[in-house]
């Protein structure tokens, strides 16, 4: 049985994901900033626990508890995330360091907390959901996009570090374009060729490629 955190449950992918591997026979840590919000996770069999993963404390709570009660992880799956959605210079400072501080920064603490173990026993996958904003800027963008390109970096760089490492740990960034998950609502596509996602079809599509040796998921 392994063992899979996944971040930012309390809704669309993060919660789909969630009863996904559930339903696979996976030991799944379901997190979300507000524990309440994962009520229907945790009656449906997940293991549940509070986590802004923006916040110090609340990290190292939580890194804790999931040591100390689950071991190492097979699986760590980045997916809290964040969008303020203001033109550039409507933004104020706290807009864009709790953008950056949830899509960029929560990676470098997290994936520091489990790497270890995963190199250690020379298994595991770490798997980050960027944007297809990480690939091309949009209009009231400009925070969510700079985030999700580091994000972006960042895990291209981490793979680079394993590979040169000869590790077995593989990572994994997908890049998904809008998702009808109610964080994006009301956003129209400017392109025939790129519609909105459906969630479950996009779901099934990240788990196929977590299960495999993907390196990286364009969505579509």
């Amino acid at each position: 049985m392994r063992t899979i955190l996944i971040t930012g449950c309390s809704s669309g992918i993060g919660q789909a994901l969630a009863k996904a591997f559930l339903e696979n026979g996976d030991r799944v840590i379901a997190t979300a900033r507000h524990a309440g919000t994962l009520s229907a996770l945790h009656a449906e069999g997940c293991n549940t626990l509070a986590l802004d993963v923006s916040n110090e404390a609340s990290r190292a709570a939580a890194i804790e508890a999931i040591t100390t009660e689950f071991g190492q992880l097979d699986v760590l799956i980045n997916n809290a995330g964040i969008v303020i959605g203001k033109k550039f210079l409507e933004l104020d400072e706290s807009d864009v360091t709790s953008t950056y501080a949830v899509n960029t920064l929560a990676l470098y603490w997290t994936t520091a907390a489990f790497l270890p173990g995963m190199l250690k026993r020379d298994t595991g996958r770490v798997v980050t959901i960027a944007s297809a904003a990480a690939l091309a800027g949009s209009s009231k963008l400009t925070d969510y996009s700079g985030s999700k390109f580091a994000a972006a970096g960042f895990m291209e760089s981490l793979r680079a570090e394993l590979r040169d490492m000869a590790s077995s740990v593989s990572c994994l960034t997908v890049y998904p374009f809008y998702i009808n998950t109610g964080m994006f609502d009301g956003v129209k596509s400017g392109s025939p060729l790129l519609t909105i996602q459906n969630q479950e079809t996009a779901t099934a599509r990240i788990l196929d490629a977590i299960e495999s040796n993907k390196r990286e998921l364009l969505l579509p």
